[in-house]
């Protein structure tokens, strides 16, 4: 007995059991017959060949793959590397260039003291410009600054004012000024009031605010005074006759 070629296919494979009947060359036909079989696939040459093409190819696909992934990785690496260094040098540069930056701070100015007897201490937060002329301002003066500037109210660089802590002792309240000296870092101020036992005796003390004038306060950098601080409040302490008082 024969199977037929197309048989053999993928699906066909498999053992089966058969009924059949023999007939002789007399035309006697025999008794039923129980007949085993296995259909096996037969693979050939050419299929094995195209498999192992197959096979070689994908396995060369993955080699090719896990190389160029390799390769890719190493350039990835490098290029974070490269980039790593470029930011360090440029951190490094933007402190140096801070390092570099000077930042240019207006001075400032304070009432430090006022004493029992009128002395008044400003100080300078940085070095100031001292002119010779402001030793001599006094109120009501004038102070001569030159060919360009010409002759100046001392009012319009420096004003100092007592503020009356209660209305009924204004009056009592008359004072002059003059500048006492003047350096790099102080000016120094003495009031003298007409009648100083009447100062801040009352529960409002009195005070004292100075104005100084931008324009003429410049410090050795050529920095004006800073604004918030070119006017000055302070309270003035009970004054005194003279020292032995």
């Amino acid at each position: 007995m024969t199977i037929a070629k197309n048989a053999t296919t993928e699906k066909n494979v498999g053992a089966y059991e058969a009924k059949m009947q023999l007939i002789d060359t007399n035309g006697v036909m025999s008794d039923w017959l129980r007949v085993s079989l296995r259909i096996v696939s037969l693979v050939t040459t050419e299929t094995t060949s195209a498999t192992a093409d197959a096979t070689a190819t994908a396995t060369a696909n993955t080699t090719n793959a896990t190389v160029q992934a390799s390769v890719d990785e190493s350039i990835g690496l490098k290029y974070a590397e490269e980039l790593r260094k470029k930011l360090e040098l440029e951190q490094k540069k933007a402190k140096l260039d801070k390092s570099l930056v000077v930042v240019a701070v207006q001075p400032n100015a304070k009432i430090e003291k006022i004493d029992k007897l009128g002395g008044v201490e400003i100080s300078f937060s940085k070095k100031m410009r001292v002119r010779g002329e402001f030793q001599t301002m006094a109120k009501g003066g004038q102070v001569k600054l030159g060919r360009i500037l010409g002759v100046v109210p001392v009012s319009e660089i420096i004003r100092v004012d007592v503020i009356a802590g209660d209305d009924n002792n204004k009056d009592k309240l008359d004072f002059s000024w003059q500048v006492e000296s003047f350096t790099a870092t102080r000016l120094r101020l003495q009031l003298k009031f007409e009648q100083p036992l009447f100062v801040s005796v009352g529960v409002e003390r009195e005070s004292l605010r100075v104005w100084l004038n931008q324009t003429y306060f410049i410090d050795e950098d050529q920095l004006p005074l800073a604004n918030a601080t070119s006017l000055m409040t302070q309270w003035i302490p009970k004054q005194y006759a003279d020292a032995s008082t």
